[in-house]
């Protein structure tokens, strides 16, 4: 089958071949009856299971070539800081998002951090803004 057929002219195809291996059995052989829509049946099943599973592993491959990078200590202290330093040196944040947001006093600690490890993998070097913050 070449790549370019559409699945449905795959689906013909298998079921020609099912049609043809049928034909091709000797005269005196016991009659053989296939259910050729089940064997169409169980195919797509199958079909779809691998399609599934390799998609999965993909996913997995994926997830564990892309690692959050680990935030040091510094940053994790002064993450709300940071985050609010972040989103007010740009002009498009600061019209974007809302002040609660942007000092991240409305998420949750383990949402800032988020945030924050998102920005590091982006380039940002979260370690000299904490540094430049005041105590």
């Amino acid at each position: 089958m070449s790549s370019s057929e559409r699945p449905s002219q795959k689906y013909l195809r298998l079921l020609n071949f099912l049609h043809v291996d049928v034909d091709d059995l000797p005269a005196d052989a016991e009659p053989v009856n296939v259910d050729r829509d089940a064997v169409l049946a169980a195919a797509r099943q199958r079909a779809g299971r691998l399609r599934f599973l390799r998609a999965r592993s993909e996913m997995e491959a994926a997830r564990s070539r892309f690692s959050q990078p680990t935030l040091s200590e510094l940053v994790v202290q002064k993450a709300r800081a940071v985050l609010e330093q972040i989103v007010q040196s740009d002009s498009a944040s600061r019209e974007k998002f809302s002040l609660a947001f942007r000092s991240g006093k409305a998420l949750p600690d383990s949402e800032v951090l988020s945030i924050l490890s998102e920005f590091q993998a982006l380039g940002h070097d979260l370690d000299a803004i904490a540094k430049r913050l005041k105590e």
